[in-house]
C-alpha cells in the first residue's frame, strides 16, 4: 500500500498489538515514509530501529524499499558478527506483481532487496490472493499446502458476505448500471440519492462512497461533500484524497472546515469528527484512489453502515474487493448502532463477485488440504461451486493491467432457485431493452459456450463465438426483428452493452492484443 495506508497499518499494530506487549518485549519500531528520503536523521533512526532488533513499515515504492536494504546492509556492516534480525513489513502481496514482460521498478527492487539482505521467511498477505496463486502455479517447485496460511475472522466480523444491496421502495434490490455515475452527471444519480436518503434518516451511520476520481476538476470530492450538506445540513463529510484529509462539520455546527496533517490517519479524523459532534451526526467519507486500499474507516465506536462503490472498469477484480473491503471490520459495532446489515450500492456483477471472492479462497484452502496442488487447483479441470465464481458476469480482469492474468478454474452452474442476486437482476436488466434481448437470444442460441467448449477452441487456435457480422446474420435469419435492428452498428453496440455489464465475453478479454474484430459468446453459467 502506498504511504497513508502503511502509516495506518503501523499505527493498527503498534496500537492493538505491539502496546500490549510488555515494555521488555515490545520491539522498536519505524515507519519508512515518515520523512523525506533525504532526511540524515530519519535513517538514521532506521538504522537504530534494526540494531535493536526492531520492524520496519515500508510503503510500496522502489524508493523506500531502496532506503530499508540500504539501513539494514549499513546495521549489519556495524555488527558483522551477530546480525540483528529486523521484521519488514509491505501490506498487500497481490500489488506487488504488476508486468508478465516487463518488470517494473518496485519488482525489481523487492527482487534486489530479497537476494540482498536474504531474509530467512518470506510472508505474502493479502485478503485479494487469486493474483499471488497463480504467480505461485508456475513455480518450478509450486508451494505446498503447509505454506499457507488462512486467517479466519472472529465471530464478530462484519464481512462482504454479510453485504446486504440497497432496496427501493417496493424492496427491490438496486445496483448500479455502467454510466450511471459518470463525470457527465457529475457524479450524481438518483441511486446514490436513495443511498444518501436510507443513511441519513439515522444516527451513528458512517457512508463511504469511493465512486468519484476528481479531486480538482468540476464536479470534485469536494463539490460533492458542499451538494450533500446543502441537501442534509445536519450531516459531516469527510473528503480523503492524496493531498490528505479535509472534515467538513454540519453546516449547524456553523464551524468552518477542518485539514489535517498526513500524520493523521482516516481512523483519527473519524474519531476526531465523533468527538466534536456526535455519534448521532450522519457521517459520509468521499474519495477514491486513497480509499481503495489499507485503511481501516472506523472509530471506536462507529464503524460503516453504507458503501457506494463505482471503480472504472480498467480497475482489476482485486481493487475493486479491497475497495469493498473498507466496509469490513472486527469488533463490530453495527448492531449496537442501530443497524443490521451494511448496505451496498454497486455494479451488480461486482456485488457477485465481491460476495464469491472469499468463498472462493476457502474453496481453494479446501482443496490444498485434501493434497491437490497448487497447479491442479487452478486448472481447468478443477471445479468450484457457483458460489464461488468470482468471473460470473465479470468484465474486470484478474491482477494487474500487465500482468496477463487468466482465472482458468471450471464453476458449477447455479442450483435453480439459488441464482445469485447480481446474475438475476442483470438478466432483469437485459431484457427491458428490446436490442439487448435480441442478442441476448442469439448469443444463447449460437454461440454459447461452456469451460470444455472454450479451453478446447482456444487451445486450437479456433475463434470462440462471433463477430458482430456473425450476430447480425444470426438476427437476419430470425422472423420477426424489426429493419431498424439489422444493422451492423446497432448489433455492435448491443454487444458492447452486454460486455459491459458482463453478460456475454469479449476475446478483447482474453487477448487484448488480439488482431482483427473481437469475438463474443456467453458462458453457459449466465444462461438461466
Amino acid at each position: 500500500t502506498g504511504a497513508n495506508g502503511t502509516r495506518s497499518l503501523f499505527t493498527k499494530v503498534l496500537v492493538r498489538c505491539f502496546s500490549t506487549l510488555p515494555d521488555n518485549l515490545r520491539p522498536p519500531m519505524a515507519f519508512a515514509g515518515s520523512a523525506p528520503l533525504s532526511n540524515a536523521e530519519h535513517r538514521t533512526n532506521l538504522r537504530e530501529c534494526i540494531l535493536q532488533g526492531g520492524c520496519i513499515f515500508v510503503n510500496d515504492t522502489a524508493a523506500r524499499l531502496k532506503q530499508v536494504q540500504s539501513a539494514i546492509c549499513e546495521a549489519r556492516g556495524l555488527q558483522p558478527e551477530i546480525w540483528p534480525q529486523v521484521q519488514v513489513f509491505m501490506d498487500e502481496a497481490d500489488a506487488f506483481y504488476r508486468n508478465a514482460d516487463k518488470k517494473i521498478k518496485l519488482e525489481i527492487a523487492i527482487e534486489a532487496f530479497i537476494s540482498s539482505v536474504r531474509p530467512i521467511m518470506r510472508m505474502s498477505v493479502s485478503a485479494t490472493l487469486i493474483p499471488v496463486f497463480l504467480h505461485l502455479k508456475d513455480k518450478r517447485e509450486g508451494v505446498d499446502f503447509h505454506s499457507i496460511i488462512y486467517t479466519k475472522p472472529g465471530n464478530d466480523y462484519n464481512g462482504v458476505q454479510d453485504f446486504k444491496p440497497l432496496l427501493d421502495d417496493n424492496d427491490a434490490q438496486v445496483f448500479l448500471s455502467d454510466g450511471d455515475l459518470t463525470r457527465s452527471n457529475g457524479f450524481s444519480h438518483h441511486k446514490l440519492d436513495a443511498l444518501y436518503k436510507d443513511s441519513f434518516a439515522a444516527g451513528r451511520s458512517l457512508t463511504l462512497n469511493i465512486s468519484n476520481p476528481a479531486v480538482t476538476a468540476k464536479d470534485n470530492v469536494h463539490d460533492h461533500a458542499h451538494k450533500i450538506q446543502c441537501g442534509f445540513p445536519h450531516v459531516g463529510c469527510i473528503v480523503f484524497v492524496g493531498k490528505g484529509i479535509t472534515y467538513y462539520p454540519p453546516k449547524t455546527a456553523g464551524r468552518s472546515e477542518e485539514d489535517f496533517e498526513k500524520s493523521w490517519t482516516i481512523g483519527d479524523v473519524i474519531q476526531h469528527a465523533d468527538a466534536q459532534d456526535g455519534l448521532k451526526m450522519p457521517l459520509v467519507i468521499i474519495g477514491y484512489t486513497q480509499m481503495i486500499r489499507g485503511d481501516s474507516f472506523r472509530s471506536d465506536e462507529r464503524v460503516p453502515t453504507h458503501i457506494c462503490v463505482n471503480l472504472g472498469l480498467q480497475m482489476s477484480i482485486e481493487k475493486m474487493v479491497q475497495a469493498m473491503g473498507r466496509a469490513t471490520y472486527g469488533e463490530s459495532k453495527l448492531q449496537d448502532n442501530g443497524f443490521e446489515y451494511v448496505t451496498v450500492l454497486t455494479l451488480a456483477s461486482d456485488y457477485d463477485t465481491a460476495q464469491a471472492y472469499p468463498v472462493w479462497l476457502q474453496e481453494m484452502s479446501d482443496k490444498l488440504a485434501d493434497g491437490i496442488s497448487i497447479q491442479d487447483a487452478l486448472s481447468p479441470e478443477c471445479s468450484y461451486t457457483d458460489k464461488a465464481n468470482v468471473t460470473l458476469g465479470q468484465s474486470r480482469r484478474t491482477g494487474q493491467k500487465q500482468d496477463k492474468l487468466w482465472l482458468e478454474t471450471s464453476f458449477s452452474k447455479p442450483t435453480p432457485g439459488q441464482e445469485r442476486d447480481g446474475l438475476l437482476w442483470r438478466r432483469q436488466e437485459i431484457l427491458k431493452d428490446p436490442m439487448n434481448k435480441l442478442v441476448y437470444q442469439v448469443a444463447v442460441e449460437h454461440f454459447q459456450e461452456s469451460v470444455d467448449t472454450f479451453r478446447d477452441e482456444m487451445l486450437d487456435d479456433v475463434l470462440v463465438g462471433g463477430s458482430s457480422a456473425d450476430f447480425l446474420a444470426a438476427l437476419s435469419g430470425r422472423e420477426g426483428v424489426a429493419e431498424s435492428a439489422l444493422n451492423i452498428k446497432v448489433v455492435r453496440a448491443a454487444l458492447q452493452a452486454l460486455v459491459r455489464m458482463g453478460t456475454l465475453k469479449s476475446s478483447k478479454q482474453t487477448n487484448p492484443n488480439a488482431r482483427g474484430e473481437a469475438c463474443y459468446f456467453i458462458p453457459d453459467t449466465e444462461v438461466l
